[in-house]
């Protein structure tokens, strides 16, 4: 057996992360979450964390759920999975419902924070890995699907849908100015026809495909 340390990353995401399957609401398997396939990809040297919830922001606070807001849990779930070789943080696509008015640029100040908490935290924690990165990941597009689904009342399509094509300019901004790592996720994967908010089994894996290059080029 190989004594060989593994490179460990945390996923930090909402219901993509979680691997929610359109129409049903039920959960992907493990080997057909984008996170599952990922592990499969970089192979035994790497351990996958999955922290995917459903319904997850960045900042803002659900009225009917605070604890989607996931400025609450992301030092929690780094101490808890440490020590991290890279942290992946991709959210945004909640923050887009109605109910937040939300504007691209409080978007990304939501991540920004985020990655500014990890960034002290990792900086402050003796016990932590001193060679973390972190990944800010702006999520795939809004979909015209999501008119009709389950998720038509919390959406207004088309103003979800101009907000969520500045997020990749504005994550990376920020990832410019924190020094931390950036990709685009809706390059490589786009939402499903059912309900234009999640992701197929076959985008799971487009977008296990990116990430794999991407974490080689970041850990390696």
């Amino acid at each position: 057996m190989s004594n060989k340390i593994k490179k460990r990353i945390l996923c930090y995401g909402d219901s993509n992360t979680f691997g929610f399957v359109p129409l049903t609401g039920r959960r992907y398997t493990k080997k057909e979450r984008w996170t599952g396939v990922l592990q499969q990809l970089l192979g035994s040297d790497y351990k996958i964390i999955e922290e995917g919830l459903c319904g997850r922001t960045t900042v803002f606070d659900d009225p009917f759920d605070s604890n989607r807001n996931g400025r609450k849990m992301i030092i929690p779930c780094i101490e808890t999975h440490q020590p991290l070789d890279l942290i992946i943080i991709m959210l945004g696509s909640n923050d887009l419902k109605k109910e937040f008015n939300a504007e691209p640029s409080d978007i990304a100040r939501g991540v920004r924070e985020l990655a500014k908490m990890a960034i002290e935290w990792l900086r402050e924690n003796s016990n932590a890995n001193a060679c973390t990165k972190i990944l800010l990941v702006s999520p795939i597009h809004i979909g015209k699907a999501i008119e009709t689904s389950l998720f038509g009342e919390e959406f207004e399509y088309v103003e979800s849908y101009e907000k969520c094509l500045q997020l990749a300019s504005q994550f990376q901004m920020i990832a410019e100015e924190l020094g931390v790592e950036f990709m685009d996720a809706a390059l490589a994967a786009k939402p499903s026809e059912e309900d234009g908010l999640h992701l197929t089994k076959e985008e799971h894996r487009n977008l296990a495909d990116a990430f794999a290059k991407r974490v080689k080029e970041i850990v390696e």
